[in-house]
């Protein structure tokens, strides 16, 4: 938990600018270019983390504190919905942390924080040792996409864990004949769609209903549909506290401006394989600012090859079904992803850049799972 904020200790003690209206709005002056080469000082690639997501975000939270629901922004054009524009996040609960000053920067320090003891649980649920689980929830609240973009796309990510800690949840009080424990699945789900970027919630969303699917295959045949009903019922509930945000939303989506994610705009993009070198070594090109499609490629046949060498194994374990999942997700940004593409929405998302965390997570998850003792392994996976 104290992690996030001992990194960010030069911004607490304004040491950093941790203002992105001053580095953004074109009103600083003398700002110098930090330690990385390209396009400092801008801290993140990405500058709709002032122009959407903390302009907007700070309108829909004065509205809020105000008293007044969200529903329209009288400051742009002749208005436009912010509720159903979504970026803004209008009633996200750590969107309203944006009235204050630096609000944005508290924002994201609980945002990884969430994110990390997340999965921390999450991974100790499964079995993994206590130092494996510090380390991969380390290694995913500092991820790259909180790292180096910062805008709303990095809001749902702390609550992918989440979703999957209540699905661990279930799944053991299905195993132990007791009733509840849907509060951390319906939250999750909530707080995804709440939280401002449906894309990376949608990609989030196909993640969890895979994981459901492989832990549904530990259970004896038995508790199989109890789980999956119980799921479902966590789903609905989720389903229907959005609501507020989900009906303005679909109704404003015909009318919006989706930037080129109109049906298949982007169903032919995806990395460069050209860059293998990148997954191991990302800075291996140079900094953030000259990576653009140049990492996260994995080759289709070494993935094919570790599914054959993984299907051996016990079906009914943990390890090599995760492990199965992360070579999938691996290899969605780098073109093999057309099998997807019939999934209604996923060619208009962008395979380059939503749902790098989501790899990120299931590549930890089956990475620690394979360091834990062999019997403990066998006796979560009956």
């Amino acid at each position: 938990m104290l992690a996030p904020v001992l990194v960010r200790a030069p911004q607490l003690f304004d040491l950093l600018l941790a203002d992105p209206t001053l580095l953004y709005a074109g009103l600083a002056d003398g700002l110098r270019a930090g330690p990385l080469g390209g396009f400092p000082p801008f801290p993140t690639i990405d500058p709709n983390i002032a122009f959407t997501s903390h302009a907007l975000g700070h309108r829909a939270a004065l509205d809020v504190l105000s008293g007044h629901i969200p529903w329209w922004n009288h400051f742009e054009g002749v208005g436009t919905p912010l509720v159903g524009e979504m970026q803004a996040a209008a009633l996200f609960p750590l969107t309203w942390l944006l009235v204050l000053k630096s609000g944005q920067f508290y924002m994201h320090i609980a945002l990884q924080v969430i994110s990390g003891v997340a999965t921390w649980q999450l991974l100790r649920r499964i079995g993994c040792s206590k130092l494996a689980a510090v380390a991969a929830a380390l290694a995913f609240e500092f991820n790259g996409t909180f790292a180096w973009l910062a805008n709303a796309v990095i809001n749902p990510i702390p609550f992918l864990p989440l979703t999957l800690l209540g699905i661990e949840i279930l799944r053991e009080r299905v195993a132990r004949a007791k009733a509840g424990g849907h509060a951390f699945l319906t939250i999750g789900l909530a707080a995804s769609l709440y939280a401002g970027f449906p894309e990376v919630a949608y990609l989030n969303g196909l993640l969890i209903l895979a994981w459901t699917l492989v832990r549904t295959a530990a259970l004896p045949y038995a508790e199989r549909w109890l789980f999956l009903r119980r799921v479902v019922i966590g789903g609905i509930a989720a389903l229907a506290i959005s609501a507020p945000v989900l009906v303005p939303f679909f109704d404003f989506l015909p009318l919006a401006n989706t930037g080129g994610h109109e049906g298949t705009g982007f169903e032919s993009v995806h990395l460069s394989p050209g860059f293998l070198v990148g997954l191991l070594a990302p800075y291996a090109f140079g900094a953030i600012f000259q990576l653009f499609r140049t990492c996260g490629f994995l080759g289709r046949r070494r993935r094919l090859r570790r599914l054959r060498t993984g299907r051996a194994r016990a079906r009914r374990g943990c390890g090599p079904n995760l492990s199965r999942l992360a070579n999938h997700a691996r290899g969605l940004g780098a073109g093999d992803h057309r099998h997807l593409v019939r999934l209604s929405g996923f060619g208009a998302d962008r395979e380059d850049r939503p749902g790098i965390e989501a790899r990120g997570l299931l590549s930890l998850s089956s990475a620690v799972v394979g360091v834990q003792p062999v019997r403990a392994r066998r006796v979560r996976a009956h």
